[in-house]
């Protein structure tokens, strides 16, 4: 046991190990992944606060206090609070473990050549991965390669910094291994970055060494090398290359990223003073949409991100977060040339913001934690040690624990319930398992919503009101909690729909079934399911006019909406003769079997013939 506790008291083996975890482990998005992470961080966290005597306060302690504080304080105004909470939660313990790390700048610096070898195997797994596509497919290591790229990248410029100190020996190796894994994950933004801070750290190695004459030689031959590298990438077939071709020629998103960008402003006008949260850029991007003239449907997909960190960060953070950026940049550019430039933090860090340029990278728990590794390693240099008595351990020491218990345990639980819930089919078991969800974790709308749907289900059935009111009664919670989740405002509707078929219809009936409806609008003007479904019930009302309307809304939203056209061609003879309505029919149909969509998909659902269609 003895032998255990000093092995891992060794601060590289707890570095290496959390960085492992967080790079190795294939499902990126699931419950066990965060919690493993976690489970890391706050037991070493822990462990140092107990053996620490003293504490450093520095300036990159000082700012990351400033900045995890100011992220706190906009929680409190999240659209959706429990998205926030998930992020923040990994944002702040990756700050205390920094904040409690090591004193000493050559400790810190001695784990560099670690992270260069951690990132080096990476690379070979995602080559392996590459070569035997059905590894990949089953478990990979990100979903999206960009990233992949993007670390590969880094080891790229640690090997082109290591062999510029003569470190030869595996580094060579490291260098074409991490270049290959550049090349496979087809990252144009890593390729770029790779180039031009592969050519800054040659500058900044030999332009303060050699006389002024070389220097312009040097000076010459990096910027030929930045022009030849990108040529002969063109020129000699490889993936980065089709990857190029590809978004130039083929991709019908490569010119809507701009648009994307343009969502920003347009939420900051609406949020400005505190954004919408962090991580709730893809809660409200319904609401902001816009149309997409090169793909199969005009709103079908959804940019759940903004391609660019500082844009997602001023909508999420609204103006506190232009000035934390400004804060920042003064901070590392102030910082950048107070000592030489050949600094593998330095490149690194620069490295990573001009990722966050074209990507969504810096928030993913990886980046964080080694962003915040090489700030910290880059601008902590005069450091005051206090003494950290037991009452500050203490209070440091629960607020890791109640960070743990409120981001990690509580999701996970609920998460176990909801999967349970999800596998069982006796809808009493269901509600009991949603219940034991709702009390361990109260902020996550599917439960209420998924709730609402098992009581609909009983009030078909019995017509119980109490099953009623008590499912309008959740999805209300549903829409407090989260008002930009549609799905509560369906279900809403549907609750009055199910009222209706009973046979029984009061004067203002209709007005209660579209309400939800309309509320929905607002969260997603661009849903064109909603105006029909809003047009059915006008219809049911005998309101036609209203019904056309909304139905030429939706057909307008999406001229290829085969429900849509069947009811304005069924109702209102709107497309004329049945065989010209027919052959447009067939041509969108034709459309949706090369497409293959699946299931209740987007594009599923626009082609979709409705069950009475053959009977038009």
């Amino acid at each position: 046991m003895g032998f255990f506790y000093r092995w891992i008291d060794d601060y590289r083996i707890e570095f290496i190990l959390i960085l492992s975890w967080m790079l190795f482990f294939p499902e990126k998005q699931s419950n066990i992944y965060f919690t493993g992470s976690a489970i890391l961080i706050c037991f070493f966290a822990l462990r140092k606060i107990h053996s620490m005597k003293t504490i450093g306060v520095s300036s990159f302690s000082l700012i990351s206090a400033i900045i995890h504080f100011f992220f706190i304080f906009l929680t409190f105004f999240s659209v959706y609070h429990f998205k926030s909470i998930l992020l923040l939660s990994d944002l702040l313990i990756i700050s205390c473990y920094f904040t409690l790390f090591y004193n000493s700048q050559r400790s810190e610096r001695n784990l560099i050549p670690y992270i260069f070898s951690i990132i080096s195997v990476f690379s070979v797994i995602t080559i392996i991965m590459k070569l035997i596509p059905s590894l990949s497919l089953n478990h990979p290591l990100f979903v999206n390669t960009i990233h992949e790229g993007i670390i590969s990248g880094m080891g790229v410029l640690l090997a082109v910094y290591y062999l510029m100190n003569k470190r030869v020996k595996w580094y060579w190796i490291g260098l074409i291994i991490n270049t290959v894994g550049v090349y496979i994950s087809k990252s144009k933004g890593a390729f770029l970055g790779v180039i031009l801070f592969s050519i800054l750290l040659i500058l900044a190695k030999w332009m303060g060494e050699l006389s002024k004459k070389k220097r312009i030689w040097v000076f010459i031959g990096a910027v030929g090398l930045l022009i030849i590298l990108p040529i002969l990438t063109f020129f000699i077939p490889n993936p980065m290359q089709s990857s190029f071709k590809f978004s130039l020629e083929k991709d019908p998103y490569v010119l809507e990223r701009l648009k994307i960008w343009e969502m920003t402003p347009n939420i900051f006008k609406d949020y400005w003073l505190t954004g919408v949260g962090l991580d709730n850029f893809s809660t409200v991007c319904s609401r902001y949409n816009f149309k997409q003239i090169h793909g199969p449907a005009n709103y079908f997909k959804l940019p759940t991100n903004t391609h660019n960190d500082y844009f997602q960060l001023v909508t999420e953070t609204g103006i506190g977060g232009i000035l934390l950026i400004l804060l920042l940049g003064f901070v590392i550019v102030r910082n950048l040339f107070s000592t030489a430039l050949f600094n593998i933090s330095k490149i690194i860090i620069l490295f990573l913001l001009f990722q966050a340029l074209f990507f969504n990278l810096l928030f993913y728990s990886f980046f964080y934690f080694l962003f915040i590794f090489f700030l910290k390693e880059f601008l902590e240099e005069k450091i005051i040690f206090k003494s950290f008595p037991f009452k500050q351990k203490l209070l440091l020491g629960v607020v890791i624990v109640f960070i743990f218990i409120g981001g990690y345990l509580s999701p996970s639980i609920s998460g176990f319930f909801l999967d349970k819930a999800g596998n069982t089919t006796n809808p009493i078991e269901k509600f009991n398992l949603l219940k034991k969800a709702v009390l361990v974790n109260p902020l996550d709308v599917t439960i209420y919503q998924r709730k609402a749907i098992i009581l609909e289900t009983f009030f078909n059935k019995s017509t119980d009101m109490d099953a009623f009111y008590e499912g309008i009664n959740q999805l209300k919670k549903a829409e407090y909690l989260n008002p930009y989740f549609i799905d509560p405002y369906l279900t809403e509707s549907s609750l009055y729909i199910d009222f209706l078929k009973k046979k029984v219809k009061y004067i203002s009936m209709d007005d209660e079934i579209i309400a939800p409806l309309k509320k929905a609008e607002i969260y997603a003007p661009f849903n064109p399911f909603i105006k029909l479904t809003k047009a059915e019930i006008y219809l049911e009302f005998d309101k036609r006019e209203k019904a056309k309307s909304e139905a030429l809304n939706a057909f307008n939203l999406e001229p290829e909406y085969v429900g849509a056209l069947y009811f304005l061609q069924r109702y209102f003879n709107y497309f004329g003769d049945k065989k010209s309505f027919q052959k447009r029919i067939d041509g969108i149909r034709e459309k949706a079997v090369k497409l293959n969509p699946a299931n209740r998909h987007y594009l599923y659902i626009l082609y979709q013939i409705p069950v009475w269609g053959n009977n038009l």
